[in-house]
């Protein structure tokens, strides 16, 4: 792990394209994602809400590009087409690599639950309010990914919200520690089905992280 560390740091150094730099820091976001899991791969801490808060500054596009990233293998092998989104430039202050392990693990259970012949998923980030706590500033995301099918079984859903003592499945037990995570980073989530559409599943996920610039946002 830690040559791989030291040769994304070497490639950085060296004359890299725009493009090439892109794929390092992507694939330097992922690498950093993998040690968090295996450093708290303790479900006691995730349970407890004692994992620490890793604050950095991140651009948020660069998360969602990392998140995208590590399900395109599936996406190819089911004959799905790409993930498109919507999003703003934003950049922000939180745990950058604990927002990406709870969008990526949602992310891949949609894409699971989705079929090719069902069309693709779509992944949108909307500033749905701008806050002040304790003098300083924060804005409410919600973070939106949008599938069609019948979406995921009603028992993993209710696994993963639920929780308790008893027996669970596996995907329901993954979901269910992702959501506590998302739980203890003070975030909230919702599986929604509309009943307009009855082949329209949503996951929707609101977060408050505070700004550090704003340059663009699509409403």
């Amino acid at each position: 792990m830690r040559g791989i560390r030291f040769t994304h740091k070497l490639l950085g150094s060296t004359q890299v394209s725009n493009d090439q730099k892109q794929l390092i820091q992507m694939s330097d976001a992922c690498e950093r994602q993998m040690i968090a899991i295996l450093e708290t791969a303790n479900i006691g801490s995730i349970e407890d809400g004692c994992q620490e808060l890793n604050m950095v500054v991140f651009l948020l596009e660069n998360v969602i590009n990392a998140v995208i990233s590590q399900v395109m293998i599936f996406l190819v092998e089911k004959d799905m087409h790409g993930i498109s989104k919507e999003i703003g430039s934003l950049s922000l202050y939180g745990d950058q690599i604990r927002l990406q392990q709870v969008l990526s693990d949602f992310l891949m259970h949609v894409v699971h639950h989705t079929q090719s012949s069902e069309g693709s998923v779509e992944i949108r980030v909307d500033l749905i309010s701008k806050l002040i706590r304790d003098g300083h500033d924060f804005v409410h995301l919600q973070f939106r990914m949008i599938h069609p099918g019948q979406g995921l079984p009603l028992q993993i859903v209710q696994e993963m919200f639920q929780g308790g003592n008893k027996l669970v499945s596996q995907e329901g037990f993954g979901l269910r520690a992702t959501h506590k995570i998302l739980r203890n980073m003070g975030g909230h989530a919702q599986y929604i089905r509309d009943p307009s559409r009855l082949v329209n599943a949503t996951f929707s996920l609101t977060l408050n992280f505070k700004p550090l610039m704003e340059q663009a946002w699509n409403q």
